[in-house]
This record gives structure tokens, C-alpha cells and sequence, in this order.
């Protein structure tokens, strides 16, 4: 008996752990996508043609929507289950950053950058 509850105690403990890396890892990802711009800052502007200002609402963008997210997230979360809603936001992400790199335009990449932020 004592040996299945600490089997059962191991394997919760294994389960825990690797929630919590992947959880990290997701919020790694995540944060990451708020300023990965920054560095390519100057080749984008001279890519692009836009201002300091521009270059700004880049990282506002991905930071109001993703504020505004907030709570929507955290309902969606509740009804659908987190590791649904992580995953789906993972894929959300990735696919923004995929168009990201096909941005023609400020315009796109300012939709696209938003876009992350959802």
C-alpha cells in the first residue's frame, strides 16, 4: 500500500514539473514576442520608411491587445480547460509571427504584431 502512495506521489510530482516547464517555457515564448522587434528596429525603418513614433506603437500594439486579452483569456481558460487555450494561444502566436516575416508594409506588420497580442 505505502509503495502505490508514493508511486502515485512520484507521479504527481513528475506531472507538476513538467506542467510547470512547460508553463514557463509558454510564458518565455510569450514575452519574448513583445519586443522581438526591437533589435531590427533600424533595418525595419529603413525597410519600411516609418518614424520613431511608428517604431513605438509596434510595441503597443502587442501590449494593448494583449491586455485586453486578460480576462477573456482567463474565461476562455476556465471553460475550455488551460492547456487547450495555452496551446491554441501558442499556435495564435506562431502563426503571427510566421506572417510577421512576410510583412510588406508598416501597415502589415503593425496588424501582425497586433495580431500576436491577441
Amino acid at each position: 500500500m505505502e509503495a502505490a502512495v508514493g508511486t502515485a506521489h512520484t507521479t504527481a510530482q513528475q506531472a507538476r514539473r513538467r506542467a510547470l516547464v512547460a508553463v514557463c517555457a509558454a510564458g518565455f515564448a510569450f514575452s519574448a514576442n513583445y519586443t522581438n522587434h526591437a533589435p531590427m528596429i533600424a533595418v525595419l525603418r529603413a525597410a519600411f520608411g516609418f518614424n520613431q513614433a511608428s517604431a513605438g506603437l509596434l510595441t503597443t500594439g502587442v501590449f494593448l491587445t494583449h491586455a485586453l486579452m486578460q480576462v477573456p483569456g482567463g474565461r476562455l481558460a476556465d471553460r475550455l480547460g488551460p492547456v487547450r487555450v495555452l496551446a491554441a494561444a501558442l499556435a495564435w502566436v506562431s502563426v503571427g509571427n510566421l506572417a510577421i516575416a512576410f510583412a510588406g508594409s508598416y501597415w502589415q506588420l503593425l496588424f501582425w504584431k497586433t495580431f500576436v497580442g491577441l
